[in-house]
């Protein structure tokens, strides 16, 4: 039989060698051994490997040794059973659960929800036992907190993290509790910037749940669950020249009523939408900037156009000021004298049919400047 290396020891949250707890003096050790038989005491000292209570035992040669009790789970250090490595990570996560920091949120929380009537079959580690599986999973998969939400028709599992937890076990446990009909919310209970906190986050449409101070201190005045949302939100960024689509974290307080059913989870803010909006917010403002860079080059054309033809509304200040006029009879006999004569390229050859304007000549039939032969 494997011996009990570790203990955990929940009041305190930590792991130490067994040998270190049973370096006290004889009468503590006696002492002790009564206390861990007795129902205030079931629990103080726990498997580090399982999580599930010791005993304080003893060999003929009166040498203490810890040791799982008759009719406990099964646990890879009191058995030669052959255990996954999903099973043992699942069995170190709850054993993680068993602090008195972790115990204490769950009561504060769960009794947050008991106060609100949209809530209801409110438990705390209610035991889900899986389907067609014997052994570990029926008894060690079990949430934090459940409950039936009658907002959402549907049965939530809270689970609270405290620190990192194993990839293999947040994909086991949310598809887990999916298979009975009930879904996960991960509560942290600080936002630590770590892989777990991003495992979730990616994973849960860019929505993550944190029980802060702020949100105890609010949940506490009001009666009412609240906690902090964090989640992604795209707008644009219009710098004139460029408009691109940018993202940033941002945080509200809500509560699970404030929460919709997305896909696979429950999120309050849809970051996939927001990006959209935002991507079809900049491809029309870079179509409209399109069309009115079109419709000025337009104008601009039209422009030029006019005032080559001299009948712009756009005219040149010359054009305001300088009134055009027929050519003179003397300029006319000058040219005739010099057998010289005004021709267009439309063909106008009829002298009388241009005017003269500052110091151009322009065709009456078509408004193009005119040309000396």
């Amino acid at each position: 039989m494997a011996t009990v290396d570790k203990v955990f020891l929940p009041d305190e949250g930590k792991s130490y060698s067994s040998n270190e707890v049973l370096s006290i003096d004889e009468a503590a050790l006696f002492k002790l051994r009564r206390f861990l038989r007795e129902p205030e005491g079931l629990g103080s000292i726990l498997c580090a490997t399982c999580f599930q209570p010791l005993i304080l035992a003893g060999t003929p040669s009166q040498k203490h040794h810890f040791k799982h009790p008759i009719g406990s789970e099964d646990c890879p250090v009191k058995s030669t059973t052959s255990l996954t490595d999903s099973e043992l990570q699942a069995i170190s996560y709850n054993g993680i659960k068993e602090s008195k920091k972790h115990k204490d949120y769950k009561a504060t929380i769960s009794n947050l929800l008991k106060s609100e009537v949209e809530y209801e079959n409110i438990q705390v580690e209610q035991t889900y036992r899986e389907q067609f599986q014997t052994g570990l999973a029926k008894t060690w998969r079990r949430p934090d907190i459940s409950f039936y939400s009658k907002t959402h028709n549907m049965d939530i599992a809270i689970e609270l993290v405290l620190d990192q937890v194993p990839l293999d076990v947040i994909v086991a446990r949310d598809r887990f509790f999916k298979e009975q009909g009930a879904t996960v919310l991960w509560l942290f209970l600080q936002d630590k910037n770590n892989f777990t906190r991003k495992d979730i986050f990616y994973n849960s449409n860019e929505n993550l749940f944190v029980f802060d101070l702020e949100s105890k201190i609010t949940s506490q005045d009001q009666n009412k669950l609240f906690f902090k949302c964090f989640y992604t939100h795209y707008e644009i960024d219009d710098l004139g020249f460029q408009v691109q689509v940018v993202s940033s974290e941002q945080s509200k307080l809500v509560r699970l009523n404030d929460l919709h059913f997305n896909e696979s989870n429950l999120i309050y803010f849809d970051v996939q939408q927001s990006e959209t909006d935002a991507k079809n917010e900049a491809d029309q403002i870079y179509k409209q900037r399109q069309q009115e860079n079109a419709d000025y080059r337009k104008r601009l054309n039209e422009k030029r156009k006019s005032r080559l033809s001299g009948n712009s509304s756009y005219a040149s200040v010359a054009d305001k000021y300088i009134q055009s006029r027929v050519i003179q009879e003397g300029l006319i006999a000058e040219l005739n004298a010099k057998n010289k004569k005004l021709k267009c390229h439309c063909g106008n050859e009829n002298m009388t049919q241009f005017r003269s304007k500052a110091c151009f000549v322009y065709c009456n039939l078509c408004g193009s400047g005119g040309n000396y032969d």
